[in-house]
């Protein structure tokens, strides 16, 4: 608050309460500290925020908080800026929307609320009526734990595949499903794949071969841009893109599969077919792991 007030950031109002001078960044002016010398949450930040930068030696540092507090990181991070801190540049507010019901959005009011640990149960058991079906001789342990693991999937990705600034909406079927832009579509994917490779036994890594079928061809492209797309994700801090990619890959490595056969292919092209597999698994897997969510081997 000293250093606010000699640098003529902050000005002491008669009645004692110190007030931000912002207007010429084009910014409401917020109170620092209140008449009778108490602070409130940019009092705290301000100073947690020297703290934390000064004694941990950070880079950057990312705060993941709701849209509505937009201008109050803007109001945070002028304010470091104006005090003199150089590392003020590397502060980033990762802004989110909320969550809404298909009728609307949420209300403790009206009774339309959804609690995380009834989601989670009912997405539970939704998998596990499902895995229960494909495999019916399974231990009644294992499926649950297939479940469970398909179910936090199928939350956090619904979640993660919208572009942070938009509006999500909950919706059951469309979540759990193995059509379209899920977690369990990709997942699935990665199961695919892990089958098609225990099927296979024994085989030889090919990276090279005479001729290119088209289907081969988008899966190598679609493959090669994984690189790209983490690293223009981490630089955006947009995690949909990882998402998104993870879907094209799936989607593209499915219309591959249904069109050539891997196992029963003769060699080399068996051997490089399945090497196609190995990478999509592999980078499936990573791009799982990347958003949170466990990459299965059976489903």
């Amino acid at each position: 608050m000293e250093k606010a007030l000699l640098k003529n950031v902050a000005v002491k109002s008669p009645e004692g309460t110190v007030v931000t001078n912002l207007k010429d960044y084009g910014l409401p002016d917020t109170v620092l500290l209140r008449s009778d010398g108490t602070g409130l949450y940019i009092t705290s930040d301000l100073g947690l925020t020297v703290h934390k930068f000064e004694k941990y030696k950070l880079d950057s540092a990312v705060w993941v908080v709701m849209s509505q507090q937009n201008l109050y990181f803007k109001q945070l991070f002028k304010l470091l800026e104006l005090l003199g801190y150089p590392w003020a540049k590397n502060c980033y507010h990762f802004s989110y929307e909320a969550v809404k019901l298909p009728e609307g959005k949420m209300s403790s009011r009206e009774g339309r609320m959804v609690m995380l640990d009834e989601v989670l149960k009912e997405l539970t058991m939704l998998a596990y009526k499902e895995v229960e079906k494909r495999n019916p001789k399974m231990p009644r342990r294992k499926k649950m734990k297939i479940a469970k693991e398909i179910a936090a999937g199928a939350l956090k990705y619904a979640i993660l595949k919208v572009e942070p600034e938009n509006m999500i909406t909950f919706d059951w079927k469309k979540m759990l499903s193995l059509e379209g832009n899920t977690a369990p579509y990709i997942q699935y994917a990665h199961t695919r794949c892990c089958g098609i490779l225990r099927k296979a036994k024994k085989w030889k890594k090919i990276l090279r071969i005479q001729k290119l079928e088209e289907g081969e061809k988008q899966l190598l492209k679609k493959l090669s841009l994984f690189n790209t797309v983490v690293q223009q994700a981490a630089d955006d801090m947009k995690p949909h893109y990882v998402c998104n990619y993870a879907y094209e890959l799936s989607t593209t490595f499915n219309s591959f599969y249904e069109k050539y056969p891997v196992i029963s292919a003769k060699e080399p092209v068996r051997n490089f077919r399945l090497t196609l597999v190995q990478a999509t698994k592999n980078i499936l897997r990573d791009c799982l792991n990347m958003l949170g969510i466990k990459p299965l081997e059976k489903m």
